[in-house]
């Protein structure tokens, strides 16, 4: 009985404690106001201090990185880690450790067509074959010896002279006109 009692005393306390640490949670909105609006609500002419909509654009890991090691880490230094996170959570829009929402920007809204036989028995795959991308394929762009062997050379010199460039500038403009006259 006596062992039962003082589990339900702790059991009642641990509840306790978690209902005060649930409300006690900072408000990020409320550090945000107390802490950076100052400086980052409406910064003056020439302040390096970022508006709260470029704010809005960057990830609540960064914000936290920048609070604690980062260029804010004096202004950081005043707030509680919870106050750290709460803030970068509402600065950025989620909470820290949450995955980013996936961009819908530059994405097609309509399912791509369904690919047909006549597509893969031709081995085109619709880009175009020459400088101005007309994807299509015309008579003028058959395949032959003698082109593999260009594209060969042109593919081992435009490698090699990557390879050199990250160790010699001297030079290049000849190679390159070298190289676009000997294959034609």
């Amino acid at each position: 009985m006596r062992l039962s009692l003082v589990g339900l005393c702790i059991a009642s306390l641990a509840v306790a404690h978690g209902s005060a640490v649930a409300q006690t949670a900072p408000d990020g909105a409320a550090v945000y106001q107390k802490a950076c609006a100052s400086c980052h609500q409406q910064p003056t002419a020439g302040s390096r201090a970022p508006t709260r909509e470029v704010l809005a654009s960057i990830a609540p890991e960064a914000i936290m990185t920048a609070l604690t090691t980062g260029n804010m880490f004096r202004q950081g230094s005043e707030l509680t880690d919870a106050e750290r996170r709460a803030v970068a959570g509402f600065l950025a829009g989620r909470a820290v450790g949450t995955a980013a929402t996936a961009p819908i920007v530059g994405r097609c809204t309509t399912p791509p067509p369904a690919l047909r036989a006549a597509d893969l028995e031709s081995g085109w795959n619709g880009w175009g074959a020459g400088v101005a991308n007309t994807r299509y394929k015309g008579a003028q762009t058959a395949v032959t010896a003698a082109s593999v062997r260009w594209i060969a050379a042109s593919v081992a010199l435009s490698t090699a002279e990557v390879a050199s460039s990250r160790t010699r500038t001297r030079g290049s403009e000849s190679r390159a006109r070298a190289r676009s006259t000997r294959w034609r």
